[in-house]
């Protein structure tokens, strides 16, 4: 490009700095959104690799009951040590523990084999001292902790900690801090984990570094009820878990960069305008095409190189917040997940910035082609390009309409593919959009006919008009702003469906009015509980339940062991079953999105891996879920037993009697817990249902935020297509001061053209956000987590979308309509 060209784009942007302003700002809010999700997904996903890392350290295997078993005793797993022979391995304690109110993993291992495993949580620590060492190995309850963690709770070698597993309180106290890793973990010598574990005599696993040639030989020599298993598959697994969820809110930022698009659009549009004089005599005095589209291409992308940069510092602005968000969910849903910064992964930084060249490029296309295309003498004409806008607004909206419904349709065409259902709603989305333009100048010129015959106020049939004949403004301006609306009417719907959905199920699902746990996850109830307890007048029937992790056929799952509902409970709430009973001898019950993932229907088989070897169940039923887009497996507590000794229970559901004393059962479950020298916790239906609820709020907080975000970016487009007219009909509206019109009649013919822009937009946004709440319901939710619900339309998404766009496109139009209010007469009709 010639330096004249150069020059001419330079002092064009420093005399519209606001133009150019918008612009940047467009792009910057869009890039933020993008990358701030980015980071915190990349810091979700490595910190998932991390806790992995520091828990199987270099191991390669491990060693592992088959099935939900009781772990491994001392005897057999001394045994299978001395086997191993040259490979480094060491028997492990994991399990889930409070230490000083905060959630921990406890892992214990051999620390005299640590150093030849590099295992677990050594993997990036230097060995212990021997003075540690040996306090480590002798003295009870010695626990090592990592520095972080250390600071946050306030502690120093030496100093005494209250832990608590099962129910029970241990004291322990803190041997050492290692500067490095061991986030989220106490670590301790075996014996010590045994203890604090209360699991004297077992171990949990074996961990151990074999060749790829070993795997094999080793497999065939464990007993029947254990299992060799490579460790890879843990952290992938983990990442499996979570993968549905950051995808869709990777989807839900790119929205955000979809309206900059707009912006980018709308700004370059206006420029092409305002500088058609110019195009037009640069034409004339030899400008080729390609020169002319290239001047506005380079412009455009320039500024956007500027807003990706700004975009990458409000990310990682934002992303320290949302990161935050995104583990909370995390450990709501799926694991306790500990972030405590943000990773900076480059990749994601150079991708936000491509993507918003990307997107600018596309979005100034159209405008470089518009002011490449147009003769000398027409470019001398200011109006030339709404009057093309005129010309392609309605084949444009024909375009898009086709592109719609085609999207529709596709999406009755059963399929699984989640990336395919995103597609297939963004050609929904954005073929809607596409009408956006047309149905505008319809509805404005409507609106300022029936003014007219009306004999309406003139600040309403001007701005109607003005609205109409400045379509390729106004009516991009009009699309962001439907779009950003839509999404938020679209995930409003979504998220009032699924809270609905999940009320109903939480009252079939609650089947007692109280519920005995402990304070660690997963840990089993004192034997005999369940039966003094049932001995109580106060109750008319205790339900016995656990949920352990087993293997089966396909891969890991979580089996809910459980006594079968009484003939007059709710139950879980079945959706399809075999004739008969689902409860019945030989059959497994299976939850919805279990299901889906498996492609299972009743009357299928699965294969359960159990301590006396693989067991074949026919599937009962399927039943509605919410807690677990993984799935989960039930089995009647009775069957189980045939193939789990010591199975245990997990949790107790009591429902009382007509007259019984929910006070005296708290009395009797206290005494029962000091008897057994244990923590209990009593809990009510209603403060689990409170519970869930608030998790379930949690969950869609970063939604919440990503709504405001493209709602922000929607409402910088409206503002720059309003700042734009109002400087294009600069002249228009001094002619109409100069004849009469006040101040304050122009200020508000120019609110009422804001109003008409943003009313319009939130009528469009209605049918338009309830297309997407339909989809995200049927085809996302469906595809991501297996999850089906039903439509729930609630009063407030169809009021809010209007509201929300009129009052984003009103306050957008105050600046220009004050500008233009102020301006003198005189200067306007001067020109620029």
């Amino acid at each position: 490009m010639s330096p004249i060209l150069i020059h001419l784009g330079l002092r064009q942007l420093s005399r519209q700095p606001w133009q150019a302003g918008l612009t940047v700002l467009g792009i910057a809010l869009g890039v933020a959104v993008v990358v701030a999700v980015g980071l915190a997904n990349d810091s979700a996903r490595r910190a998932i690799t991390l806790s992995v890392e520091q828990l199987d350290g270099r191991a390669s295997h491990r060693i592992e009951p088959r099935g939900a078993g009781e772990g491994i005793t001392d005897a057999t797993a001394a045994r299978l040590l001395q086997r191993l022979g040259p490979y480094p391995a060491t028997a492990v304690i994991e399990q889930p523990l409070r230490l000083e109110g905060e959630g921990f993993t406890l892992l214990g291992i051999d620390l005299l084999q640590a150093d030849a495993l590099r295992g677990a949580a050594l993997a990036t620590t230097p060995r212990p001292d021997p003075a540690r060492l040996v306090t480590l190995l002798t003295e009870p309850g010695a626990l090592l902790l990592g520095a972080t963690d250390a600071r946050r709770l306030g502690v120093a070698p030496g100093d005494r900690l209250r832990l608590r597993h099962g129910g029970q309180l241990y004291q322990a106290h803190l041997a050492g801090v290692l500067d490095q890793g061991l986030e989220g973990i106490a670590l301790a010598d075996l014996a010590t984990a045994q203890t604090l574990a209360a699991r004297p005599g077992r171990v949990d696993r074996i961990d151990l570094v074999l060749p790829p040639e070993a795997g094999a030989e080793i497999a065939a020599t464990l007993p029947p009820e254990l299992q060799l298993r490579a460790t890879a598959g843990r952290g992938a697994a983990l990442h499996e878990m979570t993968r549905a969820f950051r995808i869709n809110l990777l989807a839900m930022s790119l929205i955000a960069l979809l309206v900059g698009g707009f912006i980018v659009y709308s700004t370059q549009t206006f420029a092409v305008v305002r500088r058609r004089p110019q195009l037009g005599m640069l034409r004339a005095l030899g400008a080729t095409r390609a020169r002319v589209a290239a001047l506005i291409l380079v412009e455009t992308l320039g500024l956007a190189l500027i807003g990706a940069v700004l975009g990458i510092g409000l990310g990682l602005l934002a992303g320290q917040g949302l990161v935050q968000l995104v583990a909370r969910t995390i450990d709501d849903l799926y694991f306790r997940l500990e972030v405590t910064r943000l990773a900076l992964d480059p990749e994601t930084l150079l991708l936000g910035v491509a993507m918003a060249l990307l997107v600018a490029l596309g979005a100034a296309l159209a405008p470089a082609l518009e002011a490449a295309a147009v003769t000398p003498r027409e470019a001398m004409r200011a109006q030339g390009l709404e009057r093309r806008a005129h010309g392609w607004a309605g084949p444009l909206a024909g375009l898009g309409g086709v592109i719609a419904l085609g999207g529709w349709l596709a999406t009755l065409v059963p399929g699984t593919s989640l990336a395919q259902g995103f597609a297939l709603l963004l050609l929904v989305v954005l073929g809607s959009v596409l009408c956006v333009p047309a149905l505008l100048r319809v509805t404005a010129t409507a609106l300022a006919e029936v003014g007219t015959r009306l004999a309406a106020p003139l600040a309403l049939v001007l701005a109607a008009r003005a609205v109409a004949g400045s379509v390729a403004r106004t009516g991009i301006a009009a699309a962001a702003l439907t779009l950003a609306v839509a999404t938020s009417v679209g995930i409003g719907v979504m998220i009032e469906s699924f809270r609905h959905s999940v009320i109903d199920w939480l009252d079939h699902t609650l089947e007692g009015e109280l519920y005995v746990t402990t304070d660690t996850r997963d840990a089993v109830l004192p034997a005999g509980l369940d039966d003094a307890l049932g001995a109580t007048g106060d109750l008319a029937s205790v339900i016995r339940a656990r949920r352990m992790a087993v293997t089966t056929g396909t891969g890991e799952a979580t089996l809910l062991v459980r006594d079968r509902p009484a003939p007059d409970a709710t139950g879980p709430m079945l959706l399809a079953q075999l004739d008969g009973d689902p409860w019945a001898a030989g059959r497994i019950l299976v939850s919805e999105p279990y299901a889906h993932h498996h492609r299972l229907a009743p009357g299928d088989h699965i294969e359960l891996a159990t301590p006396v070897g693989w067991r074949r169940f026919n599937l009962g039923a399927i039943f509605r879920d919410y807690g677990s887009d993984r799935g989960l497996l039930m089995l009647d507590y009775r069957e189980a037993h045939a193939y789990w000794d010591e199975i245990g229970f997990g949790s107790l559901a009591l429902s009382l009697t007509p007259d019984g004393d929910p006070q005296r059962v708290r009395e009797r479950v206290r005494t029962l817990a000091e008897a057994h020298d244990r923590t209990l916790l009593l809990t009510a239906s209603g403060e689990i249902r409170t519970l869930t609820l608030e998790i379930f709020d949690r969950t869609f907080a970063i939604t919440e935020v990503l709504r405001l975000l493209a709602l922000a970016v929607a409402f910088v487009g409206v503002l720059s297509a309003l700042l734009a007219l109002q400087l294009e009909r600069r002249r228009t509206h001094a002619l109409l001061r100069a004849t009469g019109m006040s101040r304050r009649s122009l200020t508000l013919t120019l609110l009422t053209q804001g109003s008409i822009l943003g009313l319009t937009a939130g009528l469009l946004a209605i049918p338009l956000g309830l297309v997407m709440g339909e989809l995200l319901i049927r085809i996302i939710n469906v595809r991501a987590f297996g999850w089906s619900m039903a439509l729930q339309i609630p009063a407030s998404a169809l009021l809010s979308g209007p509201l929300l766009a009129w009052g984003a496109a009103l306050f957008a139009a105050l600046p220009p309509a004050l500008r233009a209010g102020r301006e003198p007469p005189a200067r306007g009709l001067r020109g620029d």
